[in-house]
Parts: structure tokens; sequence; C-alpha cells
């Protein structure tokens, strides 16, 4: 029991150092209206507010399953 509580102790310590390493991937507005976020340097425009949050949420994703493990 105890060294089930380190294991998830040292998992959850894991994946925290994980998410603080993170990009962030910020959304810009631009003037023309339109939604920006760069992406490995490579900017992604967007009509919709919505659309860039979904392309963030996945940019977030394909970062973690890149480092998995590499804290």
């Amino acid at each position: 029991m105890l060294w089930e509580r380190i294991q998830q102790q040292q998992r959850v310590t894991l994946l925290e150092q994980q998410v603080s390493a993170m990009p962030e991937y910020p959304i810009y507005r631009e003037a023309n209206g339109f939604y920006v976020i760069y992406i490995d340097g490579f900017p992604h425009r967007f009509a919709h507010a919505s659309d860039a949050e979904a392309a963030q949420l996945a940019a977030r994703a394909d970062w973690l399953r890149q480092h998995a493990g590499a804290a």
C-alpha cells in the first residue's frame, strides 16, 4: 500500500513537471479579425476563436506525446 502511494506520487510529480515545461501556445487576435497561434515558430491562422483553441489543445497534446516520460 505504501509502495503504491509512493509510485502514485512519483507519477503526479512527473506529470506536473511535464505540464510546467509545456509550451503555452498563446492565441493572438489580429487586427483583421483572424486568430493566430505559433506552433514550432510557424503561424497558424483561424477565422474563429474556437478553431484556434482546438488547434492549441491539439498542439499541447502532441507536445505531451512527444515528451512523455522525458521531464
